[in-house]
């Protein structure tokens, strides 16, 4: 069956317009999210970086926090993946694989750092936004102890004491990485977080 003229891979041209306005919304508010911060940022700054109205911004999202998820779409993919070679890397035990895993982790915050940067000053001021980031503290939390469970360090409350300790350690640094960057050297962070890690899991 032909497709209408006018579409695009099955859409009508006036989804496509939807579409396309929507995704300029979003970069538009990545931009200013990273420039001027979360707050500081309003619904009329993103409507006038992406060339369009606040009541065109109103049809497409209920406000910024709606955006910061939008956002947070285009790193949860990579987000669980990272989660995946987490347990993959404590189940190894090896202080190689997991030194490499936290390399790669940071070099994640660091791609993604607009992103992560408004999620989390989104996450002091609407509840949606601190409850999404709960989930994802907790299966960062539930992929460390079902690894350790792999390796058969403790039973599944012991392993769930130990993956809440060491994800704690790395979101602790984390905290501090958002607000004030890498002001110690990163390489060094990752020798000394390995030896705390392994201390636990053992």
């Amino acid at each position: 069956m032909a497709r209408s003229s006018g579409s695009s891979g099955g859409l009508s041209l006036r989804e496509v317009q939807r579409e396309t306005t929507r995704l300029s919304i979003v970069q538009a508010a990545g931009s200013c999210f990273r420039r001027q911060g979360f707050a500081a940022t309003t619904v009329e700054d993103i409507a006038q970086a992406a060339g369009t109205t606040r009541t065109t911004f109103y049809g497409h999202f209920k406000g910024k926090a709606d955006v910061v998820a939008a956002l947070g779409e285009s790193i949860v993919r990579e987000t669980y993946l990272l989660y995946d070679e987490l347990e993959a890397a404590v189940a190894s035990g090896q202080h190689d694989e997991l030194s490499a895993w936290l390399a790669r982790s940071f070099n994640f915050w660091e791609r993604a750092g607009t992103v992560i940067r408004a999620e989390e000053e989104a996450a002091s001021i609407h509840p949606e936004v601190q409850d999404r980031r709960g989930r994802m503290f907790q299966d960062g939390v539930d992929a460390i102890a079902k690894g350790l469970a792999k390796a058969g360090v403790s039973d599944q409350a012991g392993c769930r004491v130990r993956g809440l300790l060491a994800y704690s350690q790395l979101h602790i640094l984390f905290q501090r990485w958002v607000r004030v960057g890498w002001d110690v050297d990163r390489d060094q962070v990752v020798e000394v977080m390995i030896d705390m890690w392994l201390a636990v899991f053992r």
